[in-house]
This record gives C-alpha cells, sequence and structure tokens, in this order.
C-alpha cells in the first residue's frame, strides 16, 4: 500500500528564526518513513532555502521536494492520485488556507502544526478546518508509533 505524507519545510520541520530543524523535526520524519510513508516536501520558492534543506541532513529521508511558486490544488491532487487510500496519507503543515485546505478537499487527512506566523489562524470554513491540531511533531510521532 503507498501512503504519502506531504510536508511543509518552513515553520513545521524548519524554525526560519533560527535557521534549523524543529528539536522535534528529524525524530518525527525518521518514524515516519520506519512506519512505511513516502515522504514529499512541498515548500514555496520564496522563503525556502536550498542551502537550508541540504545542511539539515534530510536529503537522505525526504523522497521528493517540491518548490513551487504557489501551492495549488492541482499539484496536492497530483499527489493524491498517487495514493491507494488517500484518507491514510497525511498533509502535515502550519497553513489552513493552504495545506489544510487542498489536503482535505483532495480527501487526505490534514495535520495542522501550530507554531510559527500562522499559529493563530482560524478557519474560514469547514474545508479549511484540519482533522488533528498539535502543538508539535512529537504529538504525531505518538500517534504514528501505535
Amino acid at each position: 500500500m503507498r501512503r504519502l505524507m506531504i510536508l511543509e519545510f518552513n515553520r513545521t520541520l524548519f524554525d526560519t528564526s533560527r535557521g534549523k530543524l524543529f528539536a522535534d523535526a528529524l525524530r518525527f520524519l525518521e518514524t515516519a518513513k520506519a512506519v512505511g510513508f513516502e515522504l514529499v516536501l512541498v515548500t514555496r520558492r520564496l522563503g525556502f532555502s536550498r542551502l537550508s534543506f541540504e545542511n539539515s541532513g534530510l536529503r537522505e529521508i525526504i523522497s521528493e521536494v517540491r518548490v513551487v511558486e504557489g501551492k495549488t490544488l492541482e499539484l496536492f491532487a497530483e499527489l493524491a492520485r498517487r495514493c491507494d487510500q488517500p484518507e491514510q496519507s497525511f498533509v502535515i503543515g502550519d497553513r489552513m488556507r493552504e495545506e489544510i485546505r487542498f489536503g482535505n478537499l483532495q480527501g487526505l487527512s490534514t495535520v495542522l502544526v501550530r507554531r510559527g506566523w500562522f499559529m493563530k489562524e482560524t478557519p474560514a470554513g469547514a474545508v479549511e478546518v484540519p482533522d488533528y491540531a498539535v502543538e508539535s511533531l512529537e504529538e504525531i510521532v505518538s500517534f504514528l508509533s501505535n
């Protein structure tokens, strides 16, 4: 069974204010990969630092990197088509208006990570309500490990 985990880089895995991965990111990604998820990074070109990514040590863990001008429903639809059972794949990000919205519209499970610039963002409608909301990736590790 093919399961994807679609992730945002900035403010979800990478702390842009400190210039390094969040302390919980590496263990989270290693656990997700160990339980069979294919990890796909989807991030905006604006604000993405290829050097920060390369220096983060994630190259060996992340299966695919998509650096885009803007996140679109079409991109998430393309990724969702690669999943055998979309509801068993995840979109994990810090934006309700982007990652969560697009994941929900494709029938993917969604996880909002409440940290960074958008931590106080509220949903504009039901399509922006995540399946799960967490303060840290460590909470997802517990979920994946069970």
